[in-house]
């Protein structure tokens, strides 16, 4: 049975995730020839999300660097926000044997639940240097009433 390769110092570094990175690269060399990347086809991917929410919007940000405007689809029903979306990776080396891609491709559905109301109709979103974002202004609910005690 084969060894896991030890880089000289491993042990005295200070990073205890360095050993699960060593065993990592070992597991994708090992196994490389007989499951390579390239062969996996369309996958599911999470995009990278920043939220924040000031007294008047909700502000979405999400990172989808590749992804072209027509491939977007952002609806709102209710509290509930969701992005869908499809990164087209296309194929360049057609008619090549294909060692090794790890380029992202596939389909991401991104799904929240906003703690207040919002105002679908007033909602906006601009696609600007891969990232995606999105404001949702809240809306004051009306079924909310402070009554004063007499």
């Amino acid at each position: 049975m084969a060894r896991l390769p030890m880089r000289r110092g491993a042990i005295e570094r200070s990073d205890p995730m360095s050993v699960l990175d060593d065993f990592a690269g070992y597991m994708n060399r090992m196994m490389g020839p007989y499951f390579p990347a390239g062969d996996m086809g369309d996958q599911t991917w999470t995009p990278l999300v920043d939220m924040s929410e000031n007294d008047k919007e909700y502000h979405i940000d999400i990172e989808a660097p590749g992804v072209m405007r027509e491939d977007l689809s952002i609806d709102i029903e209710g509290q509930e926000l969701s992005v869908s979306g499809k990164y087209r990776s296309e194929d360049h080396h057609e008619g090549n044997d294909v060692r090794r891609s790890s380029r992202r491709s596939g389909q991401f559905e991104y799904t929240v639940r906003l703690p207040h109301t919002v105002d679908a109709g007033k909602s906006s979103a601009e696609l600007k240097d891969g990232v995606l974002c999105i404001s949702v202004p809240k809306k004051e609910s009306a079924g909310q009433k402070k009554i004063a005690i007499k």
